[in-house]
Protein backbone atom coordinates (compact mmCIF):
# COMPACT_ATOMS: atom_id res chain seq x y z
CA UNK A 1 0.00 0.00 0.00
CA UNK A 2 2.86 2.38 0.82
CA UNK A 3 4.38 1.74 -2.59
CA UNK A 4 1.04 2.53 -4.33
CA UNK A 5 0.63 5.75 -2.33
CA UNK A 6 4.20 6.78 -3.19
CA UNK A 7 3.57 6.09 -6.88
CA UNK A 8 0.37 8.21 -6.84
CA UNK A 9 2.29 11.05 -5.15
CA UNK A 10 5.04 10.93 -7.82
CA UNK A 11 2.49 10.93 -10.68
CA UNK A 12 0.52 13.81 -9.11
CA UNK A 13 3.71 15.83 -8.61
CA UNK A 14 4.77 15.21 -12.22
CA UNK A 15 1.34 16.30 -13.55
CA UNK A 16 1.40 19.48 -11.45
CA UNK A 17 4.93 20.23 -12.66
CA UNK A 18 3.83 19.78 -16.30
CA UNK A 19 0.81 22.05 -15.77
CA UNK A 20 3.02 24.73 -14.22
CA UNK A 21 5.36 24.62 -17.24
CA UNK A 22 2.41 25.03 -19.62
CA UNK A 23 0.93 27.85 -17.56
CA UNK A 24 4.24 29.73 -17.76
CA UNK A 25 3.97 29.76 -21.56
CA UNK A 26 2.39 32.91 -23.00
CA UNK A 27 -0.64 32.66 -25.27
CA UNK A 28 1.63 33.61 -28.18
CA UNK A 29 4.01 30.71 -27.35
CA UNK A 30 1.10 28.26 -27.26
CA UNK A 31 -0.03 29.39 -30.73
CA UNK A 32 3.57 29.21 -31.99
CA UNK A 33 3.99 25.62 -30.70
CA UNK A 34 0.76 24.57 -32.41
CA UNK A 35 1.94 26.19 -35.64
CA UNK A 36 5.32 24.44 -35.33
CA UNK A 37 3.58 21.06 -34.86
CA UNK A 38 1.45 21.51 -38.00
CA UNK A 39 4.49 22.81 -39.93
CA UNK A 40 6.44 19.61 -39.16
CA UNK A 41 3.47 17.42 -40.09
CA UNK A 42 3.10 19.16 -43.49
CA UNK A 43 -0.28 20.77 -42.62
CA UNK A 44 0.74 24.18 -43.89
CA UNK A 45 -2.71 25.83 -43.84
CA UNK A 46 -3.14 25.11 -40.11
CA UNK A 47 0.48 26.10 -39.47
CA UNK A 48 0.13 29.54 -41.09
CA UNK A 49 -3.05 30.17 -39.09
CA UNK A 50 -1.43 29.53 -35.70
CA UNK A 51 1.85 31.32 -36.60
CA UNK A 52 -0.22 34.36 -37.58
CA UNK A 53 -2.13 34.22 -34.28
CA UNK A 54 1.21 34.05 -32.44
CA UNK A 55 2.50 37.09 -34.36
CA UNK A 56 -0.43 39.24 -33.22
CA UNK A 57 0.46 38.51 -29.56
CA UNK A 58 4.22 38.97 -30.04
CA UNK A 59 3.58 42.33 -31.71
CA UNK A 60 1.57 43.57 -28.69
CA UNK A 61 4.33 42.41 -26.29
CA UNK A 62 7.10 43.90 -28.49
CA UNK A 63 8.72 40.45 -28.50
CA UNK A 64 10.77 40.95 -31.66
CA UNK A 65 12.73 37.66 -31.44
CA UNK A 66 9.64 35.42 -31.31
CA UNK A 67 7.82 37.70 -33.78
CA UNK A 68 10.46 37.15 -36.48
CA UNK A 69 10.67 33.42 -35.67
CA UNK A 70 6.95 33.06 -36.50
CA UNK A 71 7.19 35.37 -39.52
CA UNK A 72 10.16 33.33 -40.83
CA UNK A 73 8.00 30.18 -40.75
CA UNK A 74 5.18 31.96 -42.61
CA UNK A 75 7.68 33.11 -45.25
CA UNK A 76 8.87 29.48 -45.61
CA UNK A 77 5.26 28.27 -46.09
CA UNK A 78 4.58 30.94 -48.73
CA UNK A 79 7.82 29.86 -50.47
CA UNK A 80 6.71 26.18 -50.39
CA UNK A 81 3.43 27.11 -52.12
CA UNK A 82 5.19 29.27 -54.70
CA UNK A 83 3.95 32.64 -53.38
CA UNK A 84 7.43 34.06 -54.04
CA UNK A 85 6.74 37.80 -53.87
CA UNK A 86 4.99 37.49 -50.51
CA UNK A 87 7.69 35.12 -49.19
CA UNK A 88 10.49 37.45 -50.33
CA UNK A 89 8.86 40.53 -48.74
CA UNK A 90 8.42 38.72 -45.42
CA UNK A 91 11.94 37.25 -45.51
CA UNK A 92 13.52 40.69 -46.11
CA UNK A 93 11.54 42.10 -43.14
CA UNK A 94 12.85 39.23 -40.98
CA UNK A 95 16.44 39.77 -42.20
CA UNK A 96 16.31 43.49 -41.29
CA UNK A 97 15.28 42.65 -37.72
CA UNK A 98 17.91 39.91 -37.34
CA UNK A 99 20.60 42.31 -38.57
CA UNK A 100 19.50 44.92 -36.00
CA UNK A 101 19.50 42.48 -33.06
CA UNK A 102 22.68 40.77 -34.36
CA UNK A 103 21.41 37.17 -34.34
CA UNK A 104 23.96 35.64 -36.72
CA UNK A 105 22.60 32.08 -36.70
CA UNK A 106 19.03 33.11 -37.55
CA UNK A 107 20.35 35.67 -40.02
CA UNK A 108 22.13 32.89 -41.91
CA UNK A 109 18.88 30.84 -41.98
CA UNK A 110 16.87 33.65 -43.55
CA UNK A 111 19.66 34.39 -46.05
CA UNK A 112 19.43 30.73 -47.06
CA UNK A 113 15.64 31.11 -47.60
CA UNK A 114 16.16 34.27 -49.69
CA UNK A 115 18.72 32.35 -51.76
CA UNK A 116 16.18 29.58 -52.39
CA UNK A 117 13.50 32.13 -53.35
CA UNK A 118 15.87 33.77 -55.87
CA UNK A 119 16.72 30.33 -57.29
CA UNK A 120 13.03 29.59 -57.80
CA UNK A 121 12.70 32.95 -59.59
CA UNK A 122 15.62 31.86 -61.86
CA UNK A 123 17.70 34.80 -60.56
CA UNK A 124 20.78 32.62 -60.06
CA UNK A 125 23.29 35.45 -59.47
CA UNK A 126 21.16 36.90 -56.68
CA UNK A 127 20.69 33.41 -55.21
CA UNK A 128 24.46 32.83 -55.12
CA UNK A 129 24.97 36.21 -53.36
CA UNK A 130 22.52 35.29 -50.57
CA UNK A 131 24.00 31.79 -50.09
CA UNK A 132 27.60 33.13 -50.14
CA UNK A 133 26.66 35.68 -47.44
CA UNK A 134 25.11 32.89 -45.34
CA UNK A 135 28.25 30.76 -45.88
CA UNK A 136 30.48 33.62 -44.67
CA UNK A 137 28.47 33.97 -41.44
CA UNK A 138 28.32 30.22 -40.78
CA UNK A 139 31.99 29.58 -41.51
CA UNK A 140 33.68 32.66 -40.00
CA UNK A 141 31.33 34.06 -37.34
CA UNK A 142 29.57 30.91 -36.10
CA UNK A 143 32.23 28.31 -36.94
CA UNK A 144 29.33 25.85 -37.33
CA UNK A 145 30.33 22.90 -39.54
CA UNK A 146 26.81 21.51 -40.12
CA UNK A 147 25.46 24.89 -41.27
CA UNK A 148 28.60 25.52 -43.37
CA UNK A 149 28.01 22.20 -45.17
CA UNK A 150 24.37 23.18 -45.84
CA UNK A 151 25.47 26.48 -47.41
CA UNK A 152 28.06 24.77 -49.63
CA UNK A 153 25.42 22.26 -50.73
CA UNK A 154 22.89 25.05 -51.43
CA UNK A 155 25.39 26.93 -53.62
CA UNK A 156 26.14 23.74 -55.54
CA UNK A 157 22.39 23.22 -56.14
CA UNK A 158 22.09 26.72 -57.66
CA UNK A 159 25.01 26.03 -60.03
CA UNK A 160 23.55 22.60 -60.81
CA UNK A 161 20.14 24.07 -61.75
CA UNK A 162 21.74 26.83 -63.86
CA UNK A 163 23.70 24.19 -65.83
CA UNK A 164 27.18 24.99 -64.43
CA UNK A 165 27.94 21.43 -63.28
CA UNK A 166 31.70 21.93 -62.86
CA UNK A 167 31.10 24.76 -60.35
CA UNK A 168 28.54 22.62 -58.55
CA UNK A 169 31.03 19.74 -58.20
CA UNK A 170 33.77 22.16 -57.05
CA UNK A 171 31.66 23.38 -54.08
CA UNK A 172 30.66 19.81 -53.20
CA UNK A 173 34.31 18.70 -53.21
CA UNK A 174 35.12 21.62 -50.88
CA UNK A 175 32.45 20.38 -48.46
CA UNK A 176 33.63 16.75 -48.68
CA UNK A 177 37.18 17.71 -47.63
CA UNK A 178 36.19 18.36 -43.98
CA UNK A 179 37.67 15.80 -41.57
CA UNK A 180 35.42 13.25 -39.85
CA UNK A 181 32.44 14.49 -41.89
CA UNK A 182 31.20 10.97 -42.62
CA UNK A 183 31.29 10.01 -38.92
CA UNK A 184 29.94 13.23 -37.34
CA UNK A 185 27.29 14.07 -39.93
CA UNK A 186 26.42 10.91 -41.91
CA UNK A 187 23.12 12.33 -43.25
CA UNK A 188 24.87 15.51 -44.45
CA UNK A 189 27.63 13.39 -46.01
CA UNK A 190 25.06 11.23 -47.82
CA UNK A 191 23.32 14.34 -49.17
CA UNK A 192 26.60 15.78 -50.46
CA UNK A 193 27.73 12.64 -52.30
CA UNK A 194 24.24 12.07 -53.73
CA UNK A 195 24.23 15.66 -55.01
CA UNK A 196 27.73 15.17 -56.47
CA UNK A 197 26.62 11.97 -58.22
CA UNK A 198 23.60 13.78 -59.66
CA UNK A 199 25.78 16.67 -60.90
CA UNK A 200 28.14 14.15 -62.56
CA UNK A 201 25.11 12.41 -64.07
CA UNK A 202 23.80 15.69 -65.53
CA UNK A 203 27.29 16.44 -66.88
CA UNK A 204 27.28 13.05 -68.74
CA UNK A 205 30.23 11.67 -66.77
CA UNK A 206 31.20 7.98 -66.71
CA UNK A 207 28.85 5.50 -65.02
CA UNK A 208 31.80 4.19 -62.98
CA UNK A 209 32.09 7.64 -61.34
CA UNK A 210 28.37 8.07 -60.69
CA UNK A 211 26.79 4.78 -59.56
CA UNK A 212 29.09 4.05 -56.55
CA UNK A 213 28.26 7.49 -55.09
CA UNK A 214 24.51 7.01 -55.58
CA UNK A 215 24.66 3.57 -53.94
CA UNK A 216 26.81 4.78 -51.00
CA UNK A 217 24.38 7.65 -50.32
CA UNK A 218 21.42 5.22 -50.46
CA UNK A 219 23.13 2.82 -48.04
CA UNK A 220 23.86 5.55 -45.45
CA UNK A 221 20.34 6.98 -45.69
CA UNK A 222 18.87 3.51 -45.18
CA UNK A 223 20.99 2.96 -42.03
CA UNK A 224 20.08 6.45 -40.70
CA UNK A 225 16.39 6.04 -41.67
CA UNK A 226 16.55 9.43 -43.45
CA UNK A 227 13.09 9.41 -45.12
CA UNK A 228 13.58 12.69 -47.03
CA UNK A 229 16.99 11.56 -48.21
CA UNK A 230 15.72 8.12 -49.23
CA UNK A 231 13.00 9.70 -51.38
CA UNK A 232 15.62 11.83 -53.16
CA UNK A 233 18.09 8.91 -53.58
CA UNK A 234 15.50 6.66 -55.21
CA UNK A 235 14.31 9.48 -57.49
CA UNK A 236 17.88 10.18 -58.64
CA UNK A 237 18.57 6.46 -59.22
CA UNK A 238 15.32 6.13 -61.20
CA UNK A 239 16.41 9.01 -63.43
CA UNK A 240 19.89 7.49 -63.76
CA UNK A 241 18.54 4.07 -64.87
CA UNK A 242 16.03 5.73 -67.20
CA UNK A 243 18.82 7.46 -69.09
CA UNK A 244 20.95 4.31 -69.16
CA UNK A 245 18.13 2.12 -70.54
CA UNK A 246 17.65 -0.02 -67.38
CA UNK A 247 13.89 0.47 -67.24
CA UNK A 248 13.06 -2.37 -64.74
CA UNK A 249 15.35 -0.75 -62.15
CA UNK A 250 13.86 2.65 -62.95
CA UNK A 251 10.40 1.34 -61.98
CA UNK A 252 11.76 -0.30 -58.80
CA UNK A 253 13.35 2.94 -57.59
CA UNK A 254 10.31 5.02 -58.51
CA UNK A 255 8.09 2.73 -56.43
CA UNK A 256 10.55 2.98 -53.52
CA UNK A 257 10.55 6.79 -53.83
CA UNK A 258 6.74 6.69 -53.85
CA UNK A 259 6.66 4.63 -50.63
CA UNK A 260 8.99 7.01 -48.75
CA UNK A 261 7.22 10.16 -49.99
CA UNK A 262 3.92 8.58 -48.89
CA UNK A 263 5.38 7.72 -45.50
CA UNK A 264 6.62 11.31 -45.10
CA UNK A 265 3.25 12.73 -46.24
CA UNK A 266 5.14 14.87 -48.78
CA UNK A 267 2.50 15.75 -51.39
CA UNK A 268 4.83 17.87 -53.54
CA UNK A 269 7.26 14.96 -53.99
CA UNK A 270 4.34 12.58 -54.63
CA UNK A 271 3.11 14.66 -57.58
CA UNK A 272 6.52 14.41 -59.28
CA UNK A 273 6.79 10.66 -58.62
CA UNK A 274 3.24 9.83 -59.75
CA UNK A 275 3.78 11.71 -63.02
CA UNK A 276 6.89 9.61 -63.71
CA UNK A 277 5.19 6.34 -62.64
CA UNK A 278 2.29 6.87 -65.05
CA UNK A 279 4.83 6.98 -67.91
CA UNK A 280 7.11 4.14 -66.78
CA UNK A 281 4.27 1.82 -65.68
CA UNK A 282 1.47 2.43 -68.24
CA UNK A 283 -0.65 -0.54 -67.15
CA UNK A 284 -1.31 1.24 -63.84
CA UNK A 285 -1.38 4.76 -65.32
CA UNK A 286 -5.10 5.25 -64.53
CA UNK A 287 -4.69 4.60 -60.80
CA UNK A 288 -1.55 6.80 -60.73
CA UNK A 289 -3.41 9.57 -62.56
CA UNK A 290 -6.38 9.34 -60.16
CA UNK A 291 -4.06 9.63 -57.15
CA UNK A 292 -2.20 12.48 -58.88
CA UNK A 293 -5.48 14.36 -59.33
CA UNK A 294 -6.48 13.70 -55.70
CA UNK A 295 -3.17 14.99 -54.29
CA UNK A 296 -3.16 17.96 -56.67
CA UNK A 297 -6.66 18.85 -55.45
CA UNK A 298 -5.47 18.59 -51.82
CA UNK A 299 -2.55 20.94 -52.56
CA UNK A 300 -4.78 23.41 -54.43
CA UNK A 301 -7.30 23.37 -51.56
CA UNK A 302 -4.50 23.85 -49.05
CA UNK A 303 -3.09 26.73 -51.11
CA UNK A 304 -6.55 28.32 -51.23
CA UNK A 305 -6.96 27.93 -47.46
CA UNK A 306 -3.56 29.59 -46.95
CA UNK A 307 -4.67 32.45 -49.24
CA UNK A 308 -8.01 32.74 -47.41
CA UNK A 309 -6.32 32.73 -44.00
CA UNK A 310 -3.77 35.33 -45.16
CA UNK A 311 -6.57 37.50 -46.58
CA UNK A 312 -8.60 37.15 -43.38
CA UNK A 313 -5.61 38.05 -41.21
CA UNK A 314 -4.80 41.01 -43.47
CA UNK A 315 -8.41 42.17 -43.26
CA UNK A 316 -8.47 41.85 -39.48
CA UNK A 317 -5.13 43.73 -39.18
CA UNK A 318 -6.32 46.54 -41.44
CA UNK A 319 -9.64 46.65 -39.59
CA UNK A 320 -7.82 46.95 -36.28
CA UNK A 321 -5.59 49.71 -37.68
CA UNK A 322 -8.68 51.60 -38.88
CA UNK A 323 -10.34 51.16 -35.47
CA UNK A 324 -7.21 52.48 -33.75
CA UNK A 325 -7.16 55.42 -36.15
CA UNK A 326 -10.85 56.05 -35.46
CA UNK A 327 -10.18 55.97 -31.71
CA UNK A 328 -7.41 58.55 -32.19
CA UNK A 329 -9.77 60.79 -34.18
CA UNK A 330 -12.51 60.38 -31.54
CA UNK A 331 -10.00 61.19 -28.81
CA UNK A 332 -8.99 64.38 -30.64
CA UNK A 333 -12.66 65.32 -31.08
CA UNK A 334 -13.30 64.65 -27.39
CA UNK A 335 -10.33 66.86 -26.52
CA UNK A 336 -11.78 69.65 -28.65
CA UNK A 337 -15.20 69.28 -27.00
CA UNK A 338 -13.63 69.45 -23.53
CA UNK A 339 -11.60 72.49 -24.54
CA UNK A 340 -14.76 74.24 -25.75
CA UNK A 341 -16.53 73.42 -22.47
CA UNK A 342 -13.60 74.85 -20.55
CA UNK A 343 -13.76 77.99 -22.65
CA UNK A 344 -17.43 78.53 -21.80
CA UNK A 345 -16.71 78.17 -18.09
CA UNK A 346 -13.82 80.60 -18.35
CA UNK A 347 -15.98 83.14 -20.18
CA UNK A 348 -18.56 83.04 -17.35
CA UNK A 349 -15.86 83.60 -14.71
CA UNK A 350 -13.88 86.18 -16.67
CA UNK A 351 -17.07 88.10 -17.49
CA UNK A 352 -17.09 89.22 -13.83
CA UNK A 353 -13.54 90.54 -13.99
CA UNK A 354 -12.44 93.97 -14.99
CA UNK A 355 -11.89 95.15 -18.56
CA UNK A 356 -8.15 94.97 -17.99
CA UNK A 357 -8.34 91.16 -18.14
CA UNK A 358 -10.24 91.04 -21.49
CA UNK A 359 -7.02 91.11 -23.50
CA UNK A 360 -5.82 87.98 -21.68
CA UNK A 361 -9.09 86.17 -22.47
CA UNK A 362 -8.79 86.92 -26.20
CA UNK A 363 -5.17 85.82 -26.20
CA UNK A 364 -6.05 82.42 -24.67
CA UNK A 365 -8.93 81.97 -27.12
CA UNK A 366 -6.64 82.71 -30.08
CA UNK A 367 -4.09 80.11 -28.94
CA UNK A 368 -6.74 77.43 -28.38
CA UNK A 369 -8.24 77.92 -31.85
CA UNK A 370 -4.79 77.80 -33.39
CA UNK A 371 -4.18 74.48 -31.63
CA UNK A 372 -7.54 73.12 -32.85
CA UNK A 373 -6.73 74.11 -36.46
CA UNK A 374 -3.37 72.39 -36.15
CA UNK A 375 -5.08 69.17 -34.97
CA UNK A 376 -7.57 69.29 -37.87
CA UNK A 377 -4.69 69.84 -40.31
CA UNK A 378 -2.88 66.82 -38.86
CA UNK A 379 -6.05 64.74 -39.26
CA UNK A 380 -6.22 65.71 -42.95
CA UNK A 381 -2.58 64.67 -43.39
CA UNK A 382 -3.35 61.28 -41.76
CA UNK A 383 -6.34 60.73 -44.07
CA UNK A 384 -4.29 61.68 -47.15
CA UNK A 385 -1.53 59.30 -46.04
CA UNK A 386 -4.06 56.46 -45.63
CA UNK A 387 -5.48 57.17 -49.10
CA UNK A 388 -2.02 57.11 -50.65
CA UNK A 389 -1.22 53.87 -48.80
CA UNK A 390 -4.45 52.33 -50.14
CA UNK A 391 -3.53 53.29 -53.74
CA UNK A 392 -0.02 51.90 -53.18
CA UNK A 393 -1.37 48.56 -51.93
CA UNK A 394 -3.87 48.24 -54.79
CA UNK A 395 -1.07 49.06 -57.28
CA UNK A 396 1.13 46.32 -55.76
CA UNK A 397 -1.71 43.77 -55.84
CA UNK A 398 -2.38 44.55 -59.53
CA UNK A 399 1.34 44.10 -60.23
CA UNK A 400 1.15 40.66 -58.57
CA UNK A 401 -1.85 39.71 -60.75
CA UNK A 402 0.09 40.91 -63.80
CA UNK A 403 3.01 38.68 -62.79
CA UNK A 404 0.67 35.67 -62.41
CA UNK A 405 -0.51 36.29 -65.99
CA UNK A 406 3.15 36.35 -67.13
CA UNK A 407 3.61 32.94 -65.48
CA UNK A 408 0.55 31.56 -67.31
CA UNK A 409 1.89 32.93 -70.62
CA UNK A 410 5.17 31.11 -70.06
CA UNK A 411 3.37 27.79 -69.49
CA UNK A 412 1.36 27.82 -72.74
CA UNK A 413 2.96 28.24 -76.16
CA UNK A 414 -0.13 29.58 -77.88
CA UNK A 415 -0.12 32.90 -79.79
CA UNK A 416 -3.89 33.39 -79.64
CA UNK A 417 -3.86 32.72 -75.90
CA UNK A 418 -0.90 35.13 -75.44
CA UNK A 419 -2.71 37.83 -77.42
CA UNK A 420 -5.78 37.65 -75.16
CA UNK A 421 -3.60 37.69 -72.02
CA UNK A 422 -1.65 40.73 -73.31
CA UNK A 423 -4.98 42.53 -73.86
CA UNK A 424 -5.98 41.64 -70.31
CA UNK A 425 -2.62 42.94 -69.03
CA UNK A 426 -3.18 46.23 -70.88
CA UNK A 427 -6.56 46.60 -69.17
CA UNK A 428 -4.91 45.91 -65.81
CA UNK A 429 -2.19 48.45 -66.68
CA UNK A 430 -4.82 51.15 -67.39
CA UNK A 431 -6.31 50.57 -63.90
CA UNK A 432 -2.89 50.29 -62.27
CA UNK A 433 -1.74 53.59 -63.79
CA UNK A 434 -4.55 55.45 -61.98
CA UNK A 435 -3.36 54.09 -58.63
CA UNK A 436 0.28 54.80 -59.53
CA UNK A 437 -0.43 58.44 -60.37
CA UNK A 438 -2.78 58.96 -57.40
CA UNK A 439 -0.07 57.57 -55.13
CA UNK A 440 2.52 60.01 -56.55
CA UNK A 441 0.09 62.95 -56.77
CA UNK A 442 -0.29 65.57 -54.02
CA UNK A 443 -4.08 65.24 -54.35
CA UNK A 444 -4.94 61.55 -53.75
CA UNK A 445 -8.50 61.91 -55.17
CA UNK A 446 -8.12 63.61 -58.60
CA UNK A 447 -5.80 63.29 -61.60
CA UNK A 448 -5.00 65.22 -64.75
CA UNK A 449 -6.50 63.32 -67.70
CA UNK A 450 -3.83 64.34 -70.24
CA UNK A 451 -0.89 62.82 -68.33
CA UNK A 452 -2.87 59.63 -67.62
CA UNK A 453 -3.94 59.12 -71.28
CA UNK A 454 -0.34 59.76 -72.43
CA UNK A 455 0.83 56.88 -70.25
CA UNK A 456 -1.87 54.53 -71.63
CA UNK A 457 -0.92 55.58 -75.17
CA UNK A 458 2.76 54.73 -74.55
CA UNK A 459 1.78 51.33 -73.13
CA UNK A 460 -0.28 50.43 -76.23
CA UNK A 461 2.46 51.69 -78.59
CA UNK A 462 5.04 49.53 -76.76
CA UNK A 463 2.74 46.49 -76.89
CA UNK A 464 2.13 46.56 -80.64
CA UNK A 465 5.38 48.29 -81.75
CA UNK A 466 4.02 49.36 -85.14
CA UNK A 467 5.86 52.50 -86.33
CA UNK A 468 3.46 52.92 -89.26
CA UNK A 469 0.65 53.87 -86.88
CA UNK A 470 0.73 57.25 -85.08
CA UNK A 471 -1.46 58.58 -82.28
CA UNK A 472 -2.41 62.25 -82.01
CA UNK A 473 -3.75 63.61 -78.74
CA UNK A 474 -5.61 66.85 -78.03
CA UNK A 475 -6.68 67.02 -74.39
CA UNK A 476 -7.10 70.19 -72.33
CA UNK A 477 -4.38 70.40 -69.66
CA UNK A 478 -6.90 71.71 -67.12
CA UNK A 479 -9.21 68.67 -67.22
CA UNK A 480 -9.08 66.67 -63.99
CA UNK A 481 -11.25 63.68 -63.06
CA UNK A 482 -11.88 61.71 -59.91
CA UNK A 483 -10.72 58.09 -59.82
CA UNK A 484 -14.23 56.56 -60.19
CA UNK A 485 -14.63 58.33 -63.59
CA UNK A 486 -10.99 57.98 -64.66
CA UNK A 487 -11.03 54.14 -64.43
CA UNK A 488 -13.81 53.71 -67.08
CA UNK A 489 -12.31 56.42 -69.34
CA UNK A 490 -8.89 54.70 -69.26
CA UNK A 491 -10.41 51.29 -70.07
CA UNK A 492 -12.46 52.76 -72.96
CA UNK A 493 -9.36 54.44 -74.45
CA UNK A 494 -7.33 51.23 -73.99
CA UNK A 495 -10.04 49.15 -75.71
CA UNK A 496 -10.40 51.54 -78.67
CA UNK A 497 -6.63 51.84 -79.25
CA UNK A 498 -6.19 48.05 -79.04
CA UNK A 499 -8.98 47.40 -81.57
CA UNK A 500 -7.62 50.07 -83.94
CA UNK A 501 -4.11 48.60 -83.86
CA UNK A 502 -5.42 45.06 -84.41
CA UNK A 503 -8.10 45.57 -87.05
CA UNK A 504 -8.25 49.10 -88.52
CA UNK A 505 -5.05 49.09 -90.58
CA UNK A 506 -4.67 45.47 -91.66
CA UNK A 507 -4.76 46.40 -95.37
CA UNK A 508 -3.00 49.77 -95.11
CA UNK A 509 0.65 50.74 -94.89
CA UNK A 510 0.12 53.64 -92.50
CA UNK A 511 -2.57 54.81 -90.14
CA UNK A 512 -3.48 57.50 -87.66
CA UNK A 513 -5.50 57.45 -84.42
CA UNK A 514 -6.72 60.60 -82.66
CA UNK A 515 -7.75 61.19 -79.04
CA UNK A 516 -9.65 64.44 -78.28
CA UNK A 517 -11.18 65.55 -74.99
CA UNK A 518 -12.67 68.88 -73.90
CA UNK A 519 -15.27 70.19 -71.51
CA UNK A 520 -18.35 72.42 -71.62
CA UNK A 521 -20.32 73.92 -68.72
CA UNK A 522 -21.93 70.66 -67.62
CA UNK A 523 -20.29 67.91 -69.69
CA UNK A 524 -17.02 66.30 -70.72
CA UNK A 525 -16.65 65.26 -74.38
CA UNK A 526 -14.37 62.38 -75.46
CA UNK A 527 -13.79 61.62 -79.14
CA UNK A 528 -11.72 58.65 -80.39
CA UNK A 529 -11.16 58.07 -84.12
CA UNK A 530 -8.99 56.22 -86.63
CA UNK A 531 -8.61 56.57 -90.42
CA UNK A 532 -8.56 52.82 -91.03
CA UNK A 533 -10.76 50.59 -93.17
CA UNK A 534 -13.85 51.09 -91.00
CA UNK A 535 -16.54 48.51 -90.24
CA UNK A 536 -17.14 45.46 -92.44
CA UNK A 537 -20.04 45.67 -94.89
CA UNK A 538 -23.37 45.27 -93.11
CA UNK A 539 -21.82 45.80 -89.66
CA UNK A 540 -23.93 47.91 -87.27
CA UNK A 541 -21.69 49.44 -84.58
CA UNK A 542 -24.61 50.62 -82.43
CA UNK A 543 -26.23 47.15 -82.19
CA UNK A 544 -23.06 45.04 -82.27
CA UNK A 545 -22.47 42.59 -79.43
CA UNK A 546 -18.72 42.14 -79.94
CA UNK A 547 -16.71 41.90 -76.74
CA UNK A 548 -14.81 45.20 -77.15
CA UNK A 549 -17.91 47.27 -77.98
CA UNK A 550 -19.89 45.69 -75.13
CA UNK A 551 -17.14 46.62 -72.68
CA UNK A 552 -17.03 50.24 -73.93
CA UNK A 553 -20.84 50.58 -73.77
CA UNK A 554 -20.99 49.18 -70.20
CA UNK A 555 -18.20 51.53 -69.08
CA UNK A 556 -20.02 54.49 -70.66
CA UNK A 557 -23.21 53.55 -68.77
CA UNK A 558 -21.15 53.43 -65.57
CA UNK A 559 -20.35 57.16 -65.89
CA UNK A 560 -23.93 58.01 -67.04
CA UNK A 561 -22.64 58.92 -70.51
CA UNK A 562 -23.99 58.73 -74.07
CA UNK A 563 -22.31 56.37 -76.55
CA UNK A 564 -22.16 56.96 -80.31
CA UNK A 565 -20.00 54.96 -82.76
CA UNK A 566 -20.03 55.46 -86.55
CA UNK A 567 -18.16 54.61 -89.72
CA UNK A 568 -16.69 58.02 -90.67
CA UNK A 569 -13.50 57.79 -92.78
CA UNK A 570 -12.60 54.93 -90.48
CA UNK A 571 -14.20 54.44 -87.05
CA UNK A 572 -15.25 57.33 -84.82
CA UNK A 573 -16.46 56.99 -81.20
CA UNK A 574 -18.05 59.93 -79.34
CA UNK A 575 -18.80 59.79 -75.61
CA UNK A 576 -20.36 62.60 -73.56
CA UNK A 577 -20.77 62.33 -69.78
CA UNK A 578 -21.90 64.78 -67.07
CA UNK A 579 -19.52 66.52 -64.69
Amino acid sequence: MKKIALLILVITTFNLSSQNKVSKLSEGDLYYNKGFHFFNTHKKDSAIYFFSKAISFYRIKNDSLNFVAALRKIAQINYDFGFLIKAETQAIEVLDIYEKIKKDKYQSHILNLLGNISKKKKDYNESIKYHEKALHIRKNKLNHLSLTLSSLNNISLVYQESGNYNKAIKYLDTALKFDSLKIKYPIKYAGLIDNKAYSLFLADSLISQILPLFNEALKIRTIENDIDGLTTSHLHLAEFYSKNKFSPKELIHLKKAYQFAKKNNDNFFLLTILKKLSVVNPQNSNSYFEEYQLINTIIINEEQRVKDISAKIKYQTEKKEKENQQLKVEKVEQTLILEKENKRKWFLVLGLLSVSLLSLIFYRKFNSEKKAKKIITEQKVVIETLQKDLHHRVKNNLAIINRFIDVVKEEFNNNAFDEKLIELQNRIASINEVHQQLYNNTDATKLGVKKYIEKLQQNIENTFANKNITIEQHIDDAIQLEADKLFPIGLIVNEFLTNSYKYAFADYGKGQISINMNESDNYYNLELADNGKGFPKGFNGENSKTFGLRIMKLLTQQINGTFKIEDFKGVKLTIQFPK
